[in-house]
């Protein structure tokens, strides 16, 4: 599935119009939502005056406590968008005191997107059957309209998601749902999403999800007095779910309920469940009305159970164990194991909403240790790539790396762990057999895993790396938001300067007292003092792991450009208002500010003492000069 062109055009329009605001969960009272005083989580999700339909909401990394509740209201045309800023890690955590929802969402037209709702609380058992424990709630409930959840990261909490039967035009896509729920006497309580669809409702669109290990249900469409209309599970893959419950394994797949579900739509989605156990089910008690059932892969002791459903459209699954409440001669068009399958089964999901991103399901039958999997369909030769294990997503290293060369990769189904639950007992890996994988690739050469196109300081960024001026801090990343220290900085200018394939003289170790000839970049930092770049620090040192702040910073690039013996016009004082005529490295700044290079850090400041960060970095390089 490739990213659909009216798709693109809206986040293109999106991304071109809108206007940037942030939130931090460090942020003052007073924050005025810029970058450098966000607002606190809640007052964005009261969509302050400021906030238009279009504008996107960054949540920066760090752990917000609480409860919250949005009340975004984009358009049709321009949603607001809440996303975890690029490269940073949000996570917000429910355990607040009480069990209400984590973030309840009213308002219409909002997505959110690709950060993490978590709850930190141990306890996992209620005495009273259907009653969450004292301080979990759910991690998110929808009640508004138009709105998306994408490639969230859900685990921990009472429940994954809750739509209500009256919320129109759900679309849940490309979330990690594991570990919610808990245990009472009489079940495991909890499902991955619990969905109901009212008559007159848009299709409700749960699609491309991973959701395992609930202590409930996994796909929990079901009601008692409500509807379910339209719901469409397209492209998932649940297994696993119950398997956190004493009681054991549950139900990976339910559209049904005491009430008829009306043209549900079961396409390609895959179950697993260790021990073949747990089941699908289809129409529950009531049953169902014209279901479309197609290109399914489904294991377990029940791998499908039909109850009550008419005209159905069933074709192209493949069922292993058995199945009831229909004979496999009513739907030949299909395949059917009564044992345990032979070879592997792969499931390739590209992500419609971030290119560089897309969902692996692995079968692996005949237990490899590893499996081969073809990602030329969305993969460029030349793209770094680094697989993620989802039932670990977090881990502190990917599962494996490599830079694309074309056909297929080598994906690992052994030793493969699990992480933890909180206040539960880890899970036993799936693996050999089956496994689930997060696949994140660059669009090509010269790319980073935590620089997507989205990023302000992207196209800066790639200039340098495709001119071989950096390749950034490892693991294909490029640390964008990190300060630059004196020592990349020395390499940085060179090479801009001189051009990638310089090379320095040896180091002689003897130029500053604190760069010894063995140092990192010694001889790059010898030779900057050679060209007449910098003096050092101060005292024969040059503090090469010191940060680099944005006055030094413009001394350095004019100097590297200009030469040595260049000196800038005397200072006005009337550039920027935090830089005085009389502030250090005035004339350089000011000077920066009339080449076009800089136009400062925002309401008409510089913030000359700030440490410069590698994406400003990038920037300064590429303007200074202009590189391309």
């Amino acid at each position: 599935m490739r990213l659909g062109l009216p798709l693109v055009a809206l986040l293109a329009s999106a991304a071109a119009t809108g206007t940037d605001f942030y939130v931090s969960p460090t942020a003052s009272s007073n924050g005025n939502g810029t970058i450098g005083n966000p607002w606190k989580l809640q007052k964005a999700l009261d969509q302050p005056g400021a906030v238009d339909p279009g504008d996107t909401i960054w949540l920066r990394g760090g752990t917000y406590t609480g409860r919250f509740v949005s009340n975004l209201n984009g358009s049709s045309s321009a949603p607001i968008v809440v996303r975890q800023y690029p490269g940073e890690r949000a996570k917000i955590d429910g355990n607040y005191g009480g069990n209400l929802p984590t973030l309840e969402i009213h308002g219409v037209y909002a997505w959110y997107w690709g950060f993490e709702i978590f709850n930190s609380d141990p306890g996992r058992w209620s005495n009273v059957p259907g009653d969450a424990p004292a301080r979990r709630g759910m991690a998110v409930q929808v009640d508004g309209d138009h709105i998306k959840l994408i490639h969230l990261v859900l685990h921990d909490t009472e429940q994954g998601v809750l739509t209500s039967t009256s919320a129109n035009d759900t679309s849940i896509y490309g979330c990690l749902i594991y570990y919610n729920g808990y245990d009472a006497t009489d079940r495991g309580h909890g499902h991955g999403i619990y969905s109901a669809n009212d008559p007159g409702n848009s299709t409700k669109k749960i699609h491309d999800n991973f959701v395992f290990e609930q202590f409930g249900w996994g796909l929990h469409a079901y009601t008692e007095g409500g509807n379910l209309n339209n719901i469409e599970y397209l492209g998932n893959t649940v297994f696993d779910n119950g398997g956190l419950s004493s009681h054991g394994w549950t139900t990976n797949i339910l559209i049904g309920g005491l009430k008829r579900a009306v043209n549900p739509k079961l396409l390609s989605n895959a179950t697993y469940n260790q021990d073949h156990a747990g089941s699908n089910n289809l129409g529950y008690s009531a049953g169902c009305s014209s279901p479309t059932v197609t290109d399914n892969y489904f294991d377990g002791d029940t791998a499908l159970r039909v109850v009550n459903c008419s005209n159905m459209t069933m074709t192209g699954n493949t069922f292993y164990d058995s199945v009831t409440g229909f004979a496999p001669s009513q739907f030949p068009s299909n395949t059917y194991y009564s044992a345990r399958p032979t070879g592997t089964k792969v499931f390739v999901r590209p992500s419609s909403f971030e290119p560089g991103r897309a969902h692996l399901t692995v079968y692996n039958w005949d237990l490899a240790a590893a499996v081969a999997v073809d990602v030329s369909s969305f993969m460029t030769p030349g793209a770094s790539w680094k697989l993620i294990n989802a039932q670990n997503p977090f881990a502190s290293s990917p599962v494996a790396t490599g830079t694309y060369d074309g056909g297929t990769i080598s994906v690992p189904m052994t030793a493969l762990t699990p992480a933890t639950p909180v206040g539960a007992t880890r899970p036993q890996s799936t693996g050999p057999e089956f496994n689930a994988f997060v696949l994140l690739f660059t669009p090509g050469p010269g790319e980073f895993f935590d620089v997507p196109e989205i990023n302000p300081f992207h196209d800066a960024i790639h200039t340098i790396s495709a001119a071989g001026i950096s390749a950034g801090c490892g693991g294909g990343n490029f640390c964008p938001t990190s300060p630059v220290k004196r020592s990349q900085m020395a390499v940085f200018l060179l090479k801009a300067k001189h051009g990638a394939d310089y090379v320095p003289p040896a180091a002689a170790g003897n130029v500053f007292s604190d760069v010894p000839a063995s140092a990192f970049a010694a001889a790059w930092i010898e030779r900057l003092k050679a060209e007449g770049i910098t003096t050092g620090c101060g005292g024969s040192k040059f503090c090469p792991n010191a940060s680099v702040k944005r006055n030094q910073m413009a001394v350095f690039l004019l100097k590297a450009d200009l030469g040595s013996s260049h000196t800038p016009p005397p200072a006005t004082g009337t550039v920027f208002t935090d830089v005085p005529k009389t502030a250090f490295a005035a004339p350089w700044i000011e000077e920066l500010h009339a080449r076009g290079i800089t136009s400062g850090c925002g309401n008409g400041k510089y913030c000359p003492a700030s440490v410069a960060s590698r994406g400003q970095m990038a920037v300064f390089l590429v303007s200074t000069f202009s590189l391309q």
